[in-house]
């Protein structure tokens, strides 16, 4: 694989237009990542131009390292990362991956830090996808109080509602049966109120389907005669 990459990056010189040559460099980084050649994915993505690609790239070499378990490795790279939805959403996925590794306290400590980023994002819309994806991925990870708390900050009703539905799919994979009832029905009404009908459908069945994933089929099918 490594000679491979080696010639990738000799075409990639070749590229004369620059915006170009930023995409080939932020693909050949994040084959590399993946591949776990995480020193050369870092410098790659150091030699890409165009900032936003440079910082997504980044956070994708954050990620594939937490998926490696290199969390400290991970977290520093994230610490790089300007912008404050990708630094946001490479910390969501290192306390995720850290929390699959039984980490939990550390998790705890990593989703703390995406929340605290996530809250420096200035576009409304944005901010409240990443804390819906924050609140799911600690819901994932079992902590269910702090999920509801964040999801409660939640200013957009889309996300609002798509939180609480991965929260109660949780919830009810983990026993909490009459917990998740009641979020469900949190989430039903907060649904209801999306005034763009196309908008509320979509909402509602995303809603249904995380119901019936999480076996709660009696429930799923209400929402969806609705």
């Amino acid at each position: 694989a490594g000679e491979i990459f080696e010639q990738a990056k000799e075409i990639v010189g070749r590229i004369k237009d620059e915006r170009e040559r930023s995409w080939a460099l932020r693909e050949i980084a994040s084959e590399m990542a993946k591949a776990g050649e995480f020193e050369q994915a870092k410098e790659v993505a150091g030699r890409i131009k165009d900032a936003w690609l440079r910082l997504e790239v980044l956070g994708k070499i954050a990620s594939e390292m937490a998926k490696a378990g290199e969390f400290e490795q991970a977290k520093k790279i994230a610490g790089r990362i300007e912008d404050a939805w990708e630094r946001s959403e490479a910390l969501r996925w290192i306390a995720s991956m850290m929390a699959k590794a039984g980490m939990r306290e550390e998790a705890k400590e990593v989703f703390e830090q995406a929340i605290e980023v996530a809250g420096r994002i200035e576009d409304a819309r944005l901010r409240s996808r990443a804390l819906s994806e924050i609140a799911a991925g600690m819901a994932k990870a079992g902590e269910f109080e702090q999920a509801k708390e964040i999801a409660g900050r939640i200013k957009d009703e889309r996300e609002r509602s798509q939180a609480l539905g991965k929260i109660v799919a949780e919830m009810a994979k983990a026993g909490m049966k009459e917990e998740a009832r009641e979020i469900f029905e949190q989430a039903k009404k907060i649904a209801g109120r999306i005034e763009d009908a196309w908008l509320r459908s979509e909402v509602l069945g995303e809603i249904a389907a995380e119901m019936a994933k999480a076996g709660e089929f009696e429930q799923a099918k209400k929402i969806a005669g609705r």
